[in-house]
């Protein structure tokens, strides 16, 4: 976009206008973990609910380029990573969550 705006060239600009509301709009912000969803809400004005009965597994993941998150398998539906600050204790007490709930 930066390069763009340098040059004056119209598509680089709106190329990278286009990525960087796409980023805007995709990166989570926030987890909510209730006793019978977890939501994760969005910069953007948007969030994404899932049920806990929908969560197979619930585990730490580290990332090939350094950092963490958490990955959760859900059924019929693939797979989702998210990133909490504390990754470890994230996954820890959400697994434990699901677990009561599922009991």
């Amino acid at each position: 976009m930066v390069s763009g705006s340098l040059q004056l060239d119209p598509y680089t600009v709106a190329m990278g206008a286009g990525l960087g509301l796409y980023i805007w709009l995709t990166r989570h912000a926030r987890y909510d973990v209730f006793a019978d969803r977890l939501v994760v809400s969005y910069v953007g004005p948007r969030h994404k609910t899932i049920p806990l009965g929908d969560i197979e597994e619930v585990r730490a993941v580290r990332f090939p380029l350094g950092g963490q998150g958490v990955f959760l398998r859900r059924k019929g539906a693939g797979g989702m990573v998210i990133s909490p600050a504390d990754s470890e204790q994230f996954a820890q007490q959400l697994d434990l969550v699901r677990r009561r709930f599922q009991a």
